[in-house]
């Protein structure tokens, strides 16, 4: 989440008055500014989802451990902002079946998937030239 959603976009969607919906990670909030970070963009009016609390892929997990990675980024989110995840996750690498997507459906979620993918965390790490370009290339539905 950090990564992208830093002060850059928070004041560029300040300016467009446009809301934004960003999927965290529990283990990264450990760090106090991000911690900081996270309320402001709370506060702001954007919507945090959860992206589980240390970024596995979920289909190998036990639904106990399906349950526990969501229920503590969870907290820790809740903690910082005060609100709710809920409903919104989203699967680490997208890695979902319909087991896994039944068991987050039980602890209240609904799954967000995307409909172009910057690629940006496969393989070599992406310039910012290659992730514009990738972003702007996808088609207008």
């Amino acid at each position: 989440m950090f990564a992208i959603a830093g002060p850059g976009l928070q004041a560029w969607a300040a300016a467009v008055a446009l809301p934004l919906t960003l999927f965290s990670i529990g283990s990264t909030l450990q760090r106090l500014p991000n911690q900081l970070r996270l309320r402001q963009m709370a506060e702001a009016g954007h919507e945090i989802g959860n992206h589980s609390y240390s970024h596995p892929s979920f289909p190998k997990l036990t639904d106990a451990q399906m349950a526990a990675e969501l229920n503590k980024c969870e907290s820790i989110i809740t903690g910082i902002t005060g609100g709710s995840t809920k409903p919104y996750w989203r699967p680490p690498f997208g890695d979902e079946n319909g087991h896994v997507l039944t068991v987050a459906r039980g602890l209240g979620y609904r799954s967000i998937f995307w409909t172009w993918d910057s690629l940006d965390s496969v393989g070599k790490p992406k310039t910012k030239d290659f992730l514009v370009t990738r972003v702007t290339a996808a088609p207008i539905e």
